[in-house]
């Protein structure tokens, strides 16, 4: 049983990012006579925000994420103070733990991506995670979000209609983070972000689910990746360059013919850059 809305968003993006029990939980009773039985994402929520508030006391004690916990309060305390002593972004901080959870998420028998999205909240998982990601931080990766055909709906990668074309083109932009500074920010642009199709979801009428990863005997699967100008020549990969508009984007292809009538069909594509997965 769930209760929030399937995805993914219109813009292709991977949602809901993980989810979290919601169904028949004990709430702290408001009177003496017990708690009460509820359900629905008014339990999964908090739940979720409990965990992950517990995880983040727990890896501050280690040094590796107190280096960044550091770099938070040094970043507040110049804001407060309007000073220029912390000229630097802390979005990489909010989307670790993101990542950490979803990364950790542990993916449930008969559900789509689209259900569960990266699967269910595992918190001890999140921890390792966490302080692997916190690492990276330290040492100069940076995290950063992406933006889909300009999040614009009249662009939109996904909607329920029967009429969807064999080839879509998709255009990735990096989100502007206005905190960045512009070395950084072109560092960013310039960086090669390779996107991988990982592999397709195929969700059978009878609720049953089923992850192809290889090719078929014809060595293909129901998607794939072209380049703008070479729609005949598809595979599982492409390396783009975000400072270039043309070179920024790349088509996915649907095989038609592969897909059967009832059958729900989702592809699983992963951003990279410098090997760290950024978003899905």
């Amino acid at each position: 049983m769930y209760f929030t809305s399937l995805g993914p968003s219109y813009t292709g993006q991977l949602r809901p990012n993980i989810v979290a029990p919601g169904s028949a939980l004990s709430a702290t009773a408001l009177i003496d006579n017990g708690s009460g039985m509820y359900n629905g994402t008014s339990m999964s929520a908090p739940l979720a925000a409990g965990a992950t508030a517990a995880l983040l006391s727990l890896v501050r004690e280690d040094d590796r994420f107190r280096e960044l916990e550091n770099w938070r309060k040094k970043k507040i305390r110049a804001v407060k103070e309007r000073s220029n002593d912390a000229s630097y972004s802390l979005t990489s901080y909010p989307l670790a733990i993101r990542t950490a959870l979803e990364e950790s998420a542990r993916e449930l028998p008969g559900f789509t991506m689209a259900q569960e999205g990266h699967g269910l909240l595992d918190i001890d998982a999140a921890y390792d995670h966490l302080l692997e990601l916190a690492t990276r931080l330290n040492n100069g990766t940076r995290l950063t979000e992406f933006k889909i055909n300009n999040n614009s709906k009249a662009r939109r990668m996904y909607d329920r209609s029967n009429n969807i074309p064999a080839v879509k083109r998709i255009y990735l932009a990096l989100d502007p983070d206005g905190e960045l500074s512009e070395r950084t920010w072109l560092k960013l642009r310039n960086t090669a972000t390779e996107v991988r199709l990982e592999r397709v979801q195929v969700q059978n009428i009878d609720g049953t689910t089923v992850n192809l990863i290889e090719p078929d005997e014809t060595g293909k699967l129901p998607f794939s990746i072209a380049v703008p100008g070479k729609e005949g020549e598809q595979g599982r990969s492409i390396v783009l360059g975000l400072s270039n508009n043309f070179k920024g984007s790349f088509y996915s292809v649907r095989r038609l013919e592969m897909m059967e009538t009832g059958k729900t069909y989702i592809a699983h594509y992963n951003t990279y850059q410098n090997g760290q997965r950024l978003s899905t």
